[in-house]
């Protein structure tokens, strides 16, 4: 045990030995006084050697944190060194990305004689009256078109100085030389010069082709500029420069760029001004080669409504409102976008008998009288004549009437048609509809253009008008022009024939309008009308429901279904529905007065004479303020 525990002893002092030696030097120096000089002289040894040791370490920690700090120093010039490189290289790709994205016309400066320069018609100043002149085209077109034109711009890239360090090259010719390289942009260079008889000649080239020359007296250079300026305009996008010149009332140069322009959107709308089945031709044309072009499906919605093809129109119009605005060219994203949703909008609603929200919703193209009297026939369409009044008041009294038709805005006689049927005041509605259809061969005569087919739009509106005055030989004569396949048509005829109480008639052309148009509640509504005009309320019901189910914003077959509930002895039944079709036409007098006899019928007299009072505040027709008359007057008598 002894010689287990001593060794184990000597094992943990082996570590230690310095410690040791000291500890025996000592012992010894006390138990001999002689040696105790050399164990001072031990210690004071010992002593400097730690602190050499000290000193040793310190100057080691030194150098250690000396090292880190190097390393550190040397990852952080890396990481920023890396930064820059990184952000040279953004800064450089997007100099070149919107290099890339520049785009228009620019004018360069033209070369002119020195006599020219020292008259004060410099190269500059022939340039930017140039570029004056096609500022002016470009912003008739933006007051006209959906398509917003290109940008134009005189070069002034020379002008930045600023040089780029051993290359000689300015700033200002580095960005030209990119926009080159990169963009997208047509470039203007000519020349003018004197020729030999006294005269003057202004040469142009887009691009250096198709080019222009251009003579004329010296004082005619105003005129020459303008001229050279239609020509480049024409060779830079011809269907735009074909809207400029319908807007100057130019109109068979006009017909004659449009052709230029073939396979474009415009080439298909001009010829629906002239020949919608054309017009549809082409359309489809211009569909199948862009798809996904909100200007190739709206073309082809408005041909199809000039036909009367109203089915097509409401799918043209929903395909319209799927097509994202990433997939459109450029200048047709942004405003012009915004106004093709907003046309879309309006034909759908149009379309599925939301006409309140018709009434509502913006027309960007449209001057602010024709977005009054949209609003108006749409008001007057929706049974708020008073507003519809209102309106048109407005426009005429501010002058803001539009001198042209257009089929998806409107025009005074137009809006005072559907004004004067809201009220019931047929007569009226008889003498807008001739008054309308004069103004459109007016203007057909006029312009060489025409935006509406009478036989589809204005012969339905006559024929039904006619056929409420009981003028049933006029009716007919003004619906025999009427094409086969026009959905409005057939109900015209459907209705007529209603009116004469030819039933068996009646369904069939309604029938006829359905196969037409079976995703439009109108024929379905005018066809539940005349069934409960003869006495079947239950088929009535049947084809309101439908039209409902067709138009859920529809206000017209959800109160004629609530009047069918009532001849079955089902007021209370009914109230539901005039509720809910007062969301749709809250100032309808014809509403009121039947909800109020509802409610009436139902024994809640007190809570009808809210409903006349209402009624009686709005626009009813004659027939409809005999009625209120008949209803007030047994309530006095019930009174007494």
């Amino acid at each position: 045990m002894s010689e287990e525990t001593g060794g184990g002893e000597a094992g943990r002092a082996g570590p230690d030995t310095g410690g040791l030696a000291m500890d025996l030097a000592m012992e010894e120096a006390r138990s001999n006084p002689s040696l105790r000089d050399e164990a001072a002289a031990f210690l004071r040894n010992q002593s400097t050697l730690v602190d050499i040791q000290k000193h040793h370490l310190h100057e080691q920690f030194k150098q250690l944190r000396l090292a880190t700090l190097s390393q550190r120093l040397t990852v952080a010039l890396k990481f920023a060194t890396g930064a820059v490189g990184v952000a040279v290289l953004l800064f450089l790709g997007a100099v070149v990305w919107n290099a890339s994205q520049a785009s228009g016309l620019v004018v360069e400066a033209f070369s002119v004689p020195p006599q020219f320069s020292q008259a004060g018609i410099t190269g500059e100043v022939l340039s930017d009256d140039l570029n004056s002149k096609l500022g002016v085209i470009r912003d008739t077109l933006n007051a006209s078109s959906l398509v917003r034109a290109g940008d134009v711009s005189v070069n002034r890239d020379n002008e930045i100085r600023v040089e780029i360090p051993e290359t000689g090259i300015s700033m200002g010719q580095g960005w030209h030389y990119l926009r080159l390289w990169f963009g997208h942009e047509r470039r203007l260079r000519g020349n003018l010069r004197s020729l030999d008889d006294g005269r003057i000649a202004l040469s142009v080239a887009l691009d250096d082709t198709n080019p222009l020359t251009v003579a004329g007296p010296s004082g005619d250079l105003d005129r020459l500029e303008q001229r050279a300026a239609e020509h480049v305009y024409a060779d830079l996008d011809p269907g735009q420069f074909a809207i400029y010149l319908r807007a100057l009332g130019r109109t068979a140069e006009a017909y004659a760029a449009i052709e230029r322009g073939a396979g474009s959107p415009l080439w298909a709308a001009f010829a629906r001004r002239r020949d919608p089945k054309l017009a549809l031709a082409r359309s489809r044309i211009v569909v199948a080669a862009d798809p996904k072009g909100m200007t190739a499906h709206r073309e082809l919605a408005l041909a199809y409504l000039h036909l009367g093809h109203e089915e097509d129109v409401l799918r043209e119009a929903g395909v319209m409102q799927t097509l994202p605005e990433r997939d459109q060219e450029a200048r047709l994203q942004g405003r012009s976008f915004a106004a093709l949703v907003a046309e879309s909008a309006f034909l759908r609603a149009a379309e599925l008998g939301d006409f309140l929200q018709a009434a509502r919703t913006d027309c960007p193209r449209c001057s602010q009288g024709g977005q009054g009297l949209r609003q108006a026939e749409y008001y007057a369409r929706a049974h708020d004549p008073a507003q519809s009044r209102q309106l048109i008041a407005e426009v005429l009294a501010q002058g803001l009437a539009p001198e042209t038709f257009n089929l998806t805005r409107s025009s005074p006689n137009r809006a005072r048609y559907y004004l004067s049927v809201a009220t019931g005041n047929w007569q009226g509605a008889v003498a807008e509809a001739h008054a309308y259809i004069a103004v459109i061969k007016a203007e057909a005569g006029r312009s060489q253009l025409l935006d509406a087919i009478p036989g589809t739009v204005t012969s339905p509106m006559l024929s039904v008008a006619l056929a409420h005055t009981d003028d049933f030989k006029g009716a007919h004569a003004a619906a025999d022009g009427m094409p086969a396949d026009c959905y409005h048509c057939l109900r015209a005829r459907g209705q007529i024939t209603a009116l004469e109480k030819n039933w068996s008639g009646a369904d069939t052309w309604f029938g006829r309008a359905v196969n037409a148009a079976p995703s439009l509640p109108f024929a379905y509504s005018d066809w539940g009308k005349a069934l409960l005009d003869r006495g079947d309320a239950d088929g009535g019901i049947s084809k309101f429901s439908i039209a409902h189910q067709k138009g859920p914003h529809f206000a017209d077959p959800l109160v004629y279904w609530g009047e069918a509930l009532m001849t079955k002895n089902q007021s209370h039944l009914a109230l539901a529905k005039f509720a809910q079709a007062n969301q749709y036409a809250p100032n309808w007098g014809r509403l009121h007065l039947k909800w109020g006899e509802a409610l009436f019928y139902a024994g809640k007299k007190d809570a009808a004479k809210k409903y006349f009072t209402r009624a009686a505040s709005l626009d009813l027709t004659p027939v409809e303020k005999a009625e209120l008359a008949k209803f007030i007057a047994s309530e006095q008598i019930a009174q007494r």
